[in-house]
This record gives structure tokens, sequence and C-alpha cells, in this order.
């Protein structure tokens, strides 16, 4: 992960440097149990047409808390607003305990079955949907 690709997904201002304070500090000291996240994001190189990085420079393990955090601040400094959307979507799925298409831990399991909890749930344009 070089500093030309950061600045060409996120714009430096005082969300930046909180979410790579948050990064950092987590790289210091790693949580025991946490979600895998993508410093840069997935869907940027998507967007880009170009390879995932899932190099181990390109990852950090977070607690469920800063992991929220760090997408909150990430939507905040995101360069465009495409991927300022996508983040708020980001946001939106680990508020509510959906972690579809997101690297399952321990504690993702545990708090996912929390949240659905006395849910049910029904397809809605092709897409399972918890009530």
């Amino acid at each position: 992960m070089t500093l030309n690709v950061l600045q060409q997904v996120f714009v430096y201002n005082q969300h930046f440097v909180a979410m790579m304070n948050i990064i950092n500090s987590s790289r210091l000291n790693p949580p025991e149990s946490g979600h895998k996240h993508h410093i840069i994001p997935k869907c940027w190189f998507r967007m880009n047409n170009l390879p995932i990085d899932n190099s181990k420079d390109n990852f950090v393990l977070l607690s469920y808390e800063d992991h929220v955090k760090v997408h909150k601040l990430s939507m905040l400094c995101a360069a465009t607003p495409e991927l300022k959307s996508k983040m708020g979507f980001a946001v939106k799925c680990l508020l509510k305990g959906n972690f579809s298409g997101m690297h399952h831990t321990i504690e993702t399991r545990r708090k996912t079955s929390e949240a659905r909890k006395g849910k049910t749930w029904k397809v809605i344009n092709g897409k399972r949907v918890w009530l």
C-alpha cells in the first residue's frame, strides 16, 4: 500500500488522521478478536477495475467498535461520492448486524447471531432481508 494510493482513495483531513490513528493503534496493540478490515477498501479496487489488495499491508484487525468508527471516518474522508456512499452502506450493515460478504470471525458470528435473534427474513429483490 502506497501513500499515492491512499491519496487517491481518501482526502487528507481530520477524519483521515483520526481513521489512521485508530488503524495504527490497532496494529501496535491488536485486539484478541475482531474484524479483518481492508485499509484501502475492496470496493475501491472494484470501482477502478483493479485486483483487490489482500496483502498483509492492507489488512488490520479491528474491534467491532473500532471497525464501525473506521468506516464512519472513511465515509467522511472518501475522495469520491461513490466511495462515500459505499462506506456509508458498510456502516449501515455493521450496525444492523448484516455482515454478508465480510470475513467472519468468531466475534462477527456472535454479533450477527445476537442481531438476528427473534428476527425472521424474507427475500426482497433477490436478497435476504432480516425483519
